[in-house]
């Protein structure tokens, strides 16, 4: 057993907020798993809960622009849509922090991890989309 482990269990630390005890592995597991927060809700609590500078705040308005097109035009028909998509994702997919306004810039004046921010989106991407979740509940009741 790790000096890590030995010392969660004689601290009773470890359960990471949970009644139960977990073991060490469950509680690091825990931290690779996909957050329940949407990216909305999260950057909507930031504005709420903190008070920003006016840059930050454009900061945030840009980013909060470019996730909005990235999600909302993913896996768009029309040629406006697919441009405002595919644009977006140029801009959350580069790797440059030479411009202010670059998403890696934008992130790090936020006190975002970047690539966290940009992995989330892209594993949003790869899911389907199901605009109407309730339609489907009804519909698999009928």
């Amino acid at each position: 057993m790790s000096k890590m482990s030995n010392a969660l269990k004689k601290t009773g630390e470890g359960s990471w907020g949970r009644s139960e005890p977990g073991t060490v592995q469950d509680n690091i597991d825990s931290l690779f798993q996909p957050d329940s927060v949407a990216e909305f809700q999260f950057l909507e609590a930031l504005r709420k809960k903190t008070v920003l500078e006016p840059e930050k705040k454009l900061m945030l308005a840009v980013l909060e622009d470019g996730i909005k097109s990235f999600q909302d035009h993913a896996g768009a028909r029309t040629d406006t849509g697919r441009k405002l998509f595919h644009e977006a994702e140029a801009w959350i997919l580069e790797r440059d922090r030479s411009w202010v306004f670059s998403f890696e810039s934008i992130c790090d004046a936020l006190g975002f991890e970047p690539s966290y921010v940009r992995a989330g989106l892209l594993r949003c991407k790869q899911q389907p989309a199901n605009p109407h979740p309730s339609l489907s509940r009804k519909r698999a009741r009928a």
